[in-house]
């Protein structure tokens, strides 16, 4: 008792005696602040408590953006408008209203400047702007910071920058931002304009919320994953009886319970409890239920709490029949939706949940072309049933191929208890939407022709161009049809020759194949150093459009390379090398960039790289030089 009576003094003496009114019923003068919106006891109560004023007498203007200005005013009269010691670098606060209010944010760090000279105080403010400010303001009041939420639970939770995910994860777990209604999904909008009524709401939820009990978190977790018939908390696991330990359970309840990784959780007697039963249970199967005394202990704040909690343990099944693997369940298997459980199998998710699962994919690489792929496999069509999440990466890194969680929700699982099926999963094209992608990226638009550089005669065989082409492609390559006719016109031919010819082509990626007609051509003996196309590398343009004076360039450095060039030990650096290779090729206008690498036992890679102002496309040549007189 004595510490809650300590905890409210010092509280009251950190407002710095400023008194905080509770809202109540009595009216604002704002006629644009109707009874029964969902803001109107938060404007009223900033009103009240003089922390924001109206943009006029009678009006409030709740959808209006804040700006960086008004935010900071608000926080300095939320703390007492106390004196601001210091100066700020900013040029730009011209407005006596808030110079005060942002020398104090900036000399108790709680904003920042837009640039080192520059607050931008009339510029609008965004959410997770928000979310940082008051982050920073609360670290200032010497509040708790450390609870932590999922920002995953929200489809755009990814969207948060890399600088806003600790405020936006802490301001969401002290429920402080519950996001904003799109349809039937709930978003964070981390890039949106906070409106004057969201302000006033934030605000008012901060100034009255009292600082989550350890106590208060832990209940919080069981009214979730508590299940209602059996009263336990169902444990997916996807460990062996050996590897199985009580950290790993641990590490499960603080996720799901909000806490942070300070706070440490110990069991009673983990071993004989459940490690003996676990080691023996086969895939799928349970422990009996098993009551064990939990305590949770938070250093930061003295808090330790004892439980007494029921568990089962479940062996994760492979291909996603767990439906949530490794982790935990708010609903015993019976009482599971089972055409969420069934949609759970379609997935076809791994046990564990670090592995991936890799699926084909033809659609758009878009928040609904992705959802509606994931809604039609599994046959979760209703979004209002079964919202929908991506998170763990952004739309263009899942482009690139990189792995990411499709999560699905059940809003029937009984009395709101937490039911979730999810993949780690990898988006691929189809073998035949990749395969024309890549002919659209490289082929030549002026003759589509694919145009690749090749080796001597006797280097060029089906197998050499097959793989040369597999490799641009990135899978199997086969030439079925075509090659003989092509060697025959491009085995008599000298060096920067090119030849063309129709080739039948099966691509293979795994069990899918794919066969198509490409109008190849191929340029006989010439080095395109620096833009990469060498032996066996598709160009991206052809010969035809090369610019002129970059072919004879070609010519003068391919008769270079493997040469050599007599130097003296004064002439060997790229000041020489760029003068000497100017004049050798003609290309003295600066618009032909020059390269050169370090020099290794004597040889030298150089360069040449020209970018057509017009079509943006990069021509280049260059060679391997040796260089005498190196001792």
């Amino acid at each position: 008792m004595k510490k809650r009576i300590i905890s409210f003094i010092l509280t009251a003496v950190m407002l710095l005696g400023m008194v905080i009114l509770p809202a109540t019923a009595a009216s604002t003068p704002f006629k644009d602040v109707k009874e029964g919106k969902w803001y109107t006891d938060a404007v009223k109560y900033v009103y009240e408590n003089k922390l924001m004023n109206g943009m006029t007498d009678t009006t409030f203007e709740p959808d209006t953006p804040m700006n960086r200005a008004m935010l900071v005013t608000v926080l300095y009269r939320a703390e007492g408008e106390p004196a601001a010691t210091g100066t700020t670098p900013f040029k730009d606060l011209k407005a006596s209203w808030y110079k005060k209010s942002v020398a104090w944010a900036y000399e108790n760090k709680v904003v920042n400047g837009t640039s080192d000279t520059t607050f931008s105080p009339l510029t609008p403010i965004t959410r997770e702007q928000i979310a940082t400010i008051f982050y920073r303001f609360a670290q200032f009041k010497g509040r708790d910071t450390s609870a932590k939420a999922n920002l995953n639970t929200f489809p755009d939770g990814s969207k948060v920058s890399k600088f806003a995910k600790d405020a936006m994860s802490w301001a969401v777990a002290e429920g402080l931002i519950t996001g904003t209604k799109s349809g039937d999904k709930t978003l964070l909008d981390p890039k949106g304009n906070a409106t004057r009524a969201q302000v006033a709401t934030i605000l008012m939820r901060y100034l009255e919320s009292e600082p989550k009990s350890l106590q208060d978190k832990i209940d919080a977790m069981l009214d979730r994953y508590l299940c209602i018939t059996h009263g336990d908390i169902n444990i997916m696991l996807n460990y062996t009886g050996a590897s199985v330990k009580e950290e790993n359970v641990a590490r499960i309840l603080r996720s799901i319970a909000h806490l942070s990784d300070d706070v440490t959780i110990t069991f009673d007697d983990f071993e004989t409890n459940v490690k003996e039963e676990y080691q023996g249970l086969g895939d799928g199967q349970y422990c009996g239920v098993k009551e064990l005394e939990v305590i949770f202990s938070d250093p930061s704040t003295g808090e330790e709490v004892t439980e007494y909690l029921n568990f089962s343990f479940r062996k994760v099944l492979p291909s996603g029949d767990a439906g949530y693997p490794d982790g935990a369940l708010g609903i015993c298997p019976e009482d599971r939706n089972p055409e969420f459980v069934e949609a759970g199998r379609k997935l076809d998710a791994p046990a564990i949940l670090e592995e991936r699962k890799t699926y084909d994919y033809d659609g758009e690489f878009t928040e609904a072309g992705i959802e509606s792929f994931f809604r039609n496999m599994t046959g979760l069509t209703d979004a209002g049933t079964y919202p929908f999440h991506i998170t763990g990466a952004t739309l263009e890194e899942i482009a690139a191929g990189e792995p990411f969680y499709a999560s699905f929700e059940d809003t029937l699982a009984p009395d709101g208890r937490a039911d979730m099926i999810w993949v780690r999963a990898v988006l691929r094209p189809t073998l035949e939407s990749m395969i024309e992608n890549r002919i659209s990226e490289l082929a030549c638009a002026a003759h589509d022709t694919l145009y690749f550089i090749g080796g001597t005669s006797s280097s060029v065989t089906p197998e050499s161009l097959g793989a040369a082409i597999g490799q641009t492609f990135g899978c199997d390559a086969e030439i079925l049809d075509g090659f003989e006719d092509f060697w025959g016109d491009y085995q008599p031919q000298g060096n920067g020759i090119t030849v063309g010819g129709d080739l039948d082509i099966k691509f293979t990626r795994g069990d899918d194949t794919y066969e198509r007609e490409i109008h190849l051509a191929v340029t006989k003996q010439i080095y395109f150093t620096y833009t990469g196309a060498q032996e066996g590398c598709a160009l991206g343009y052809c010969w035809d459009d090369v610019p002129g004076e970059i072919k004879a360039a070609i010519t003068v450095m391919d008769s270079y390379e493997n040469g050599s060039v007599a130097v003296t030990s004064e002439q060997m650096n790229a000041e020489y090398l760029e003068v000497f290779f100017r004049q050798e090729t003609g290309l003295d206008d600066s618009v032909y960039s020059f390269y050169s690498s370090e020099i290794q036992d004597g040889k030298v890679n150089v360069c040449f790289r020209y970018v057509d102002p017009v079509t943006g496309q990069v021509y280049g040549t260059g060679a391997v030089v040796t260089l005498e007189g190196l001792e």
